[in-house]
């Protein structure tokens, strides 16, 4: 069970839920340390990964604020959905335990996500690419698999489960359902493209020709504006960057800079 960590790291504060690495208590020690307890036997280990996160009211908007207190647990589908009726919403990427979070303002009366706490709120939470990460740990640690607390908890969004089957069925996935909003094509070299789409789950899905063959669709998590697709641009070997609007009416930003593709950043207006 590599979750319910914030507690432990960051008592009296907002802060990650399943931090993949950088605390004391994070998903990547957490594993070395069942390794090491049974022996070496990866067979022995599933890692558990979260579906949900937490809601605190914090003393500000920044990172890690302390808690005043209104702690909650929230499903991953619930809090998709809320962040179209926050208030002041910012979100962001915790890089150091490669995991989303958001701020927003939750009013005393009248708040339209009906909280009324008066307060700044802050989430630290899971989505499709930092639990990406995760997947990539029990791959690279050759684990037995994973456990979700809760399958169920994403629905009806399709981007967790979608994850999974890219991490454990690479080529195996397409956009589910259809193409809903106008694709964008970027090339950093003779040979390559990279064509870019809104899939019917409102995720930003991505494909690529290598000169000889198109890989299998990958998705990116996030959750673009209905209606809306992406934009892309290369301006040197191995550089793509991509951009789209979020269902907060933010500017998103995501990177491939020739190793991995960055977490998704905001460009707040």
């Amino acid at each position: 069970m590599a979750y319910d960590m914030a507690q432990s790291n960051t008592p009296g504060q907002a802060g990650p839920n399943a931090p993949l690495s950088g605390w004391t208590y994070d998903d990547t020690a957490a594993v070395s340390q069942y390794l090491a307890a049974l022996g070496g036997d990866p067979s022995k280990v599933i890692l558990g990964v979260p579906y949900y996160g937490y809601k605190w009211s914090t003393t500000s908007n920044q990172p890690y604020a302390s808690i005043t207190g209104g702690e909650e647990s929230d499903t991953y589908a619930d809090l998709v959905s809320e962040f179209g009726c926050m208030e002041q919403l910012s979100r962001w990427w915790d890089a150091t335990g490669a995991s989303p979070w958001a701020s927003w303002w939750s009013p005393g009366a009248n708040d339209p996500c009906g909280g009324n706490w008066n307060s700044w709120r802050e989430t630290y939470y899971d989505d499709a690419q930092s639990l990406g990460r995760k997947y990539d740990l029990v791959n690279q640690q050759g684990l037995r698999g994973v456990g979700i607390w809760a399958l169920g908890y994403d629905l009806p969004f399709a981007d967790l489960r979608n994850e999974l089957a890219v991490k454990f069925m690479p080529g195996a996935m397409a956009p589910v359902g259809a193409v809903t909003a106008a694709p964008t094509v970027a090339s950093w070299a003779s040979g390559r493209l990279d064509v870019f789409v809104r899939g019917a789950d409102g995720g930003l899905w991505h494909r690529w020709w290598d000169g000889s063959s198109w890989s299998g669709w990958e998705p990116h998590g996030g959750q673009l504006a209905s209606g809306t697709g992406p934009a892309a641009v290369s301006w040197g070997p191995n550089r793509i960057d991509v951009f789209v609007e979020g269902i907060d009416g933010q500017l998103w930003h995501q990177w491939w800079a020739g190793s991995g593709w960055s977490g998704w950043e905001p460009h707040l207006l």
